[in-house]
Parts: structure tokens; C-alpha cells; sequence
């Protein structure tokens, strides 16, 4: 695990992001102990994505996240796929991230959670939500406090 650390004096909250070397651009792999390639459906990795925020009790992630007052989200980029959280207390960046952490490295699969975020793509797809932010998008605006739009976009591509 590679942990990369960025300070800000003036940043207004912490943000925690894990991100996954599996994107909307994989569309096949192989697994180390096997030569065969598996191929995958266009639109797997942003499915995962919003699956990894429920566990296989049906507990869903993001509600524990707002329970504990932590801002969640998730995006799917090309190459990577984030898992973001940000807090406003610092004392609390070892207990979001292994809360973080436990999401992604202990994910499993209700057919109950399967399809109530397959209706939440099919949506997301419908209002075109699916073609605006990039993760540098999100962290100016959450750790930065920009407002004006301007002003939080130069420099960054592909945000509207």
C-alpha cells in the first residue's frame, strides 16, 4: 500500500482517498495463478463502485459514513476507481481510514444491494451523471473550500 500525504495549512477538512488500479478503461484481465483472460463488460468498475458501500448484510457504508459525520463518495476514472472520505478533525483520520479500508478490502455482495444500485446507475447514466468529476475536482473543492467555480477549475480538466 503506497499512503501519499499532501499538507495544507489552510485546508478546511482532511481527505482520505484509496483508490483501485481498476477503471472504467479495464476491460479485461488475468489472474496470477491462471493464463486465461477474463473480459469484462463496459461499466463494471463504476458498478463496483457503488457496491463496495454496502456490505453483505445489506449495511450500507455511506449511511455508517454520515452517521459518524464523515462526507463519502466514490468515482470511477479511467484507470482508477476512488473511495474518498473527508473529515473535519484530523484525531479522526486512523478510525476513517480503516473504516475506509474494511469497505474495500472486505467487500461482499447481497443479490438485494446488486439490484438496488443497478436501478442507481441506470439513473445516474439517464441524467448523465456519469461524465463530470475527476477526483482533482473533488478534493479542490472539499479540502480547499473553493466557491467559485472559476476559480476552483483552473487547472483541472474534465470537470464540467
Amino acid at each position: 500500500m503506497k499512503v501519499i500525504v499532501y499538507p495544507r495549512r489552510k485546508a478546511k477538512s482532511t481527505i482520505i482517498s484509496a483508490s483501485v488500479r481498476f477503471g472504467s478503461g479495464t476491460s479485461a484481465f488475468k489472474l496470477p495463478e491462471n493464463s486465461d483472460v477474463t473480459y469484462i463488460p463496459a461499466g463494471t468498475a463504476h458498478f463496483l463502485e457503488h457496491l463496495l458501500f454496502w456490505d453483505a448484510s445489506g449495511k450500507s457504508y455511506m449511511k455508517l459514513f454520515n452517521e459518524l459525520n464523515i462526507n463519502s463518495n466514490g468515482m470511477t476514472g479511467k484507470e482508477f476507481t476512488y473511495y474518498i472520505a473527508e473529515i473535519e478533525e484530523s484525531s479522526e483520520f486512523s478510525n476513517t481510514a480503516k473504516l475506509l479500508l474494511d469497505m474495500i478490502l472486505n467487500a461482499e455482495f447481497s443479490e438485494e444491494n446488486f439490484e438496488i444500485e443497478k436501478r442507481v446507475i441506470i439513473q445516474e447514466a439517464n441524467e448523465g451523471q456519469n461524465s463530470y468529476n475527476t477526483l482533482n475536482c473533488l478534493v479542490a473543492k472539499k479540502a480547499y473550500g473553493y466557491h467559485d467555480e472559476q476559480e476552483m477549475y483552473k487547472g483541472y480538466y474534465d470537470c464540467y
